[in-house]
């Protein structure tokens, strides 16, 4: 084979600085979930009466055994799933825009489940959204009706092991989830709603609206809504799935819960709480975002760590001024507490966001949480509450009281809790009035406008220039970071092959990589387009 000259190292060179990193967060001006001046994201799709709508055109297909082939799911028809229903390792279960899938109340647990290696590809669109509903009729769905729907996969989780069997199914075989794929791929959703789910299979081992347990990041989420849950609406264990546009609807106990080193990226999504709906059980309380790392909250060096980024939520409470609301049995209201409870090592990292209307804005839950909120920005187990807007807290506290603040334990000295809060450019106002284009009020919850009212201050103020904020938003066109910049050494060294494999460098959290060979005659990719690892071949 010819030895390769130096035109084709030039050659080669050119291929190398053509490329595009995706990483997984828009950087924008505005706070909140929703862009100023533009029609919200959720028109169209989304239903916040979903106790309306019939669901009855169409033929209905009752589904009771696994799915051990690549199914399609038509959207002609109304599929009435009984029990849990596994889509086994190996298949896809493809579901058509505009299907109808109903969870049967009568069958105990009547869920979905899809296993490790298994894929759904639910599809949906705005005009044709996928729905997934309680089989009764209109009126007279509630909460808990059937199960919800499950991902399981292969990515890594902190438990011992690695592997563990997923919260509210009996332990099997079929309910495993975790691995070592951080880049593994459960299929797509997108443009779905899930109502009325969440069946209770012990007390406080519920199954969420939509559980992600070891998730990869190649796996595609986005515009989900999930309604009138029976536990969480969203629950991650684990895993590095992303995700975006999502709505968590008057569910009963947490919007949004991380757990097991959970490290994906969240974005432009929006919660409402229902005053009379919240988690009564002596083990739980109802929260906007409850994050831990693992069950026990230990300093041990236990990894994955739950770090998840949270940028651009709009999470409106059960409070709303409302003179009734009060922490009362009678009213069901006693077990809500705060905007967000991050507690046993969690690391969470919560940005550019909106919170009102809860009982009190921040808990940092427990000794190991403040040391972490008290760590350097830089450090990869700092916890993060930044650039985010507090208003109309009922009890006016925007961090719960936690007797670590403003001393020195644990090789740490922590700030006081309002010396923190200001220093991470968070701010608190007593009415939420002024913040969205329509005012809150107990009243308007499923027909308000979120959108930053005129001259709010959520229309600025957004802030993607911290260390593990900025690493993981997105970059456009430009030259990329070759392994030793761009190796002379090694491209002196290429002799006697046609093709050679270029690595891209340290590139934190990219997940897909776009290469192109700016159409130099002679010059092909062979493979890798897409992966930090391309290998090009050249004429010689």
């Amino acid at each position: 084979m010819k030895k390769i000259t130096t035109t084709i190292f030039a050659l080669l060179m050119t291929v190398m600085v053509f490329g595009q990193v995706t990483r997984t967060l828009q950087s924008v001006a505005y706070r909140g979930a929703f862009e100023p001046g533009v029609s919200p994201w959720t028109t169209g799709w989304t239903e916040f009466s979903p106790n309306t709508p019939a669901y009855t055109t169409g033929t209905v297909v009752n589904v009771t055994a696994p799915i051990t082939k690549n199914t399609t799911w038509t959207s002609g028809n109304i599929y009435v799933i009984a029990g849990p229903i596994y889509v086994k390792t190996g298949f896809t279960l493809t579901i058509q825009p505009g299907t109808v899938i109903k969870g049967k109340s009568t069958v105990s647990n009547s869920s979905l489940i899809i296993q490790r290696g298994a894929k759904i590809m639910a599809q949906g669109t705005v005009s044709n959204p996928i729905v997934f509903t309680s089989d009764k009729t209109a009126g007279n769905r509630n909460i808990g009706d059937w199960g919800g729907i499950i991902l399981l996969g292969k990515a890594k989780i902190n438990p011992t092991g690695g592997v563990t069997n997923i919260e509210g199914l009996a332990a099997s075989l079929d309910n495993e989830y975790g691995g070592t794929d951080d880049d593994d791929n459960s299929g797509v959703m997108t443009y779905c709603r899930i109502e009325f789910a969440g069946y209770i299979f012990a007390p406080d081992k519920e199954i969420n609206g939509l559980t992600f347990g070891g998730v990869g990041r190649a796996t595609t989420i986005h515009h989900i809504q999930v309604s009138y849950s029976n536990d969480d609406s969203y629950e991650w264990f684990g895993g590095t799935v992303n995700a975006t546009n999502l709505v968590a609807f008057k569910g009963l106990d947490d919007d949004f819960d991380t757990d097991f080193g959970y490290s994906g990226t969240l974005q432009f999504c929006l919660g409402i709480r229902d005053k009379n709906i919240s988690d009564q059980s002596s083990g739980s309380t109802s929260e906007g975002f409850e994050s831990d790392n693992e069950g026990t909250g230990t300093d041990s060096l236990i990894t994955p760590k739950t770090r998840a980024v949270f940028s651009n939520f709009t999470m409106v409470g059960p409070y709303r001024g409302d003179a009734t609301f009060n922490e009362t049995v009678s009213t069901g209201s006693f077990k809500f507490r705060r905007a967000m409870r991050i507690r046993r090592n969690s690391s969470l990292r919560v940005f550019n966001s909106v919170f009102t209307d809860f009982q009190n804005g921040i808990f940092i839950d427990g000794d190991l949480c403040v040391k972490n909120a008290t760590r350097n920005a830089a450090s990869s187990n700092a916890l993060a509450v930044k650039s985010n807007v507090f208003a109309n807290m009922k009890n006016g506290a925007t961090i719960e009281a936690n007797t670590r603040w403003g001393t020195t334990f644990l090789g740490v000295t922590a700030p006081t809790a309002a010396a923190w809060f200001t220093a991470n450019n968070n701010s608190y106002q007593a009415s939420s009035n002024g913040l969205f284009t329509s005012t809150i009020s107990s009243s308007n919850i499923d027909t308000a406008i979120y959108t930053p009212a005129t001259g709010s201050v959520l229309e600025t103020g957004a802030d993607f220039t911290t260390d593990f904020i900025a690493e993981r938003t997105k970059l456009g066109l430009g030259s990329l970071s070759i392994v030793g910049g761009v190796d002379t050494l090694e491209i002196a060294a290429i002799s006697d092959v046609a093709t050679k494999t270029i690595t891209v460098g340290s590139i934190a959290n990219a997940d897909s990589y776009v290469w192109s060979t700016n159409a130099k005659t002679g010059v092909t990719i062979v493979s890798g387009q897409g992966t930090s690892a391309l290998v090009v071949s050249f004429a010689t």
